[in-house]
């Protein structure tokens, strides 16, 4: 699977749109983690979410990859990741190894966003380790995420219109259910893509995006 992905990427079938910022403006980066904690087979993987802090500024309450803006001591937007991955997670860098890099996309508030891939053969050790930033953490099977049932298109009419794919993952055990949207649903419908994961669904199955998300 991650052969396929990479190879896609390097063959230019993620290329980012061609509205962007200046290259080294506002950079940031995200870490898409898979784990194999649930078993060996394609399957079984999970994808690692945060759930942005109530109290935040901007994007509060979201679910996001964990991620966040380059800083000066950054080596490269891989360091970027698992930095910002460990600051908010406790995930420690050595657990993982990094599969691919996806291209810069921008989004509107102004900064370019590179998607570092990574694995972890088990299932991470993760807690709020900022809670000033995230108050959750939630590992979702990808067998959910691709599952038609929880696919949708998620639309606003306010402050400007939104229309875009979204992954609505319902309650699992002690996991609450959760809404994705926005850059994090665009960038994990691309990578289950290019993975070969995704199966058709509804797209004209139109949710608006619940308050508690916005």
């Amino acid at each position: 699977m991650f052969g396929r992905l990479a190879s896609a990427i390097g063959q230019g079938h993620a290329a980012a749109p061609p509205s962007r910022t200046p290259r080294g403006a506002r950079e940031a980066a995200v870490l898409v983690l898979f784990d194999s904690g649930r078993g060996p087979a394609v399957g079984d993987l999970a994808l690692t979410f945060v759930e942005k802090s109530a109290l935040l500024r901007r994007h509060a309450g979201q679910i996001a990859f964990p991620g966040g803006r380059v800083e000066p001591e950054d080596a490269d937007m891989t360091a970027t990741a698992l930095r910002e991955a460990h600051e908010e997670t406790g995930l420690t860098p050595d657990a993982v190894s990094v599969r691919a890099i996806m291209p810069e996309v921008s989004v509107p508030s102004g900064y370019d966003v590179t998607a570092v891939i990574a694995h972890s053969p088990r299932a991470p050790e993760l807690c709020v380790n900022d809670p000033g930033e995230i108050a959750a953490v939630h590992r979702i099977p990808v067998a959910t995420l691709v599952d038609p049932a929880h696919r949708l298109t998620a639309t606003l009419d306010e402050p400007r219109p939104y229309a875009g794919p979204a992954f609505g993952v319902p309650a699992e055990g002690a996991r609450p259910g959760v809404f994705i949207w926005g850059m994090t649903a665009h960038l994990l419908d691309t990578i289950l893509t290019l993975a070969g994961l995704a199966s058709e669904w509804d797209r004209e199955r139109r949710v608006p995006v619940p308050r508690q998300y916005r």
